[in-house]
Parts: C-alpha cells; sequence; structure tokens
C-alpha cells in the first residue's frame, strides 16, 4: 500500500511470469472473488473482456459500465477499481508491456509512441461492442485464452501475437483520439 492508501498490486512477481490470463466467473465465487476489488495499480497491461453481467470500472474517479462485448484497458500504473455483481464473467489478461513490445519495437521507441496514453480519458478505456465486433479482436482474445489453458511448445509466441493485434488496435484508436482536434 503506497502513502495515499493505494495498493499496489504485482501479479508478475506472485504468478512468477510476465503473462497471466484468467476467466473471472462472480457466479461461482470463493473467497478470492470478492463483488469489490479495491483501487489499485501495477506496472502491467491489462484487458478486461466481458462476456456476461455487468462490470463496473472506476478509472480517474470516473465509473464506466461494460457489457457483454466491451473490452476495457487499463495502462500500467493508472489507478483503478471494479465492481461486480451477480451473471458477471469476463476475461481478464494481464501482461508486462515488454513482453508484447520487446523485440517489436526499442524502450525508446515505445516511449515515444505511447505519450498520448497519459492524456486518455477514463471514457477512452472502454471499448464498446459495436466497435469490437467489427474486428478480430474477440477472436485473438479467445486464441489467448485457448493457448494459456492448453500451453503447446509455441503457445508464447500465439499468445504474443494475438496480444501484439489488440495492443495495435487499440494504440491505433487512442492515437486517432490524440490527433483528433
Amino acid at each position: 500500500i503506497d502513502k495515499n492508501g493505494i495498493l499496489y498490486e504485482n501479479v508478475r512477481q506472485e504468478k512468477c511470469n510476465d503473462f497471466f490470463c484468467f476467466v473471472s466467473d462472480f457466479d461461482r465465487t470463493d473467497r478470492y472473488h470478492r463483488p469489490i476489488i479495491e483501487s489499485h495499480y501495477h506496472a502491467y497491461i491489462e484487458l478486461i473482456y466481458i462476456i456476461s453481467g455487468e462490470l463496473k470500472v472506476t478509472v480517474d474517479n470516473r465509473t464506466l459500465i461494460g457489457a457483454p462485448g466491451d473490452m476495457f484497458v487499463i495502462v500500467p500504473s493508472e489507478v483503478h477499481s471494479f465492481e461486480r455483481k451477480k451473471g458477471c464473467k469476463y476475461i481478464c489478461i494481464q501482461t508486462d508491456p515488454s513482453y508484447i513490445f520487446s523485440g517489436i519495437m526499442s524502450t525508446v521507441e515505445l516511449k515515444f509512441h505511447l505519450p498520448f496514453t497519459n492524456d486518455l480519458n477514463a471514457d477512452s478505456h472502454l471499448f464498446k461492442a459495436a466497435v469490437i465486433d467489427q474486428t478480430d479482436i474477440p477472436k485473438h482474445i479467445q486464441n489467448i485464452v485457448i493457448e494459456y489453458e492448453k500451453p503447446s511448445s509455441l503457445h508464447r509466441l500465439a499468445i504474443r501475437t494475438s496480444l501484439s493485434f489488440v495492443c495495435l488496435w487499440v494504440l491505433r484508436q487512442w492515437e486517432q483520439l490524440s490527433t483528433t482536434p
């Protein structure tokens, strides 16, 4: 917990991996599936793809409500929280940015392309199903889950390829927002 009382979450250290994926099914609740996940932040990218129900996500003190087929994107160091209710099921993908971008762009190139993420408003973290359904994102997210749950000899490459596709699409959407007057 930092000086502001906000939890620093380090799934990467807990799982000893640079990538983590799970399906959260609130109806199959146990002691780890609380209805409210308090404000926290972390050093990795988090993608939340809603399968069913409703998920409330608060970013920058603004609450957004996601429905089935919607996707939230949380960038490193953003303080955020979740509220889940009965019927809420989603895929959560958490990854170190270097897992996606190393070998594709250098740290310097990445820092050149990402400054506009600092100026994102809370609304830009939610991508609605009507937009996502026009893309291959649902297929790539499903592929990530399949490869993660049943790893083969090339699962890391398959996951990285699908993650790269999703992240490229998100970055292009954000880039358009930053250049639109």
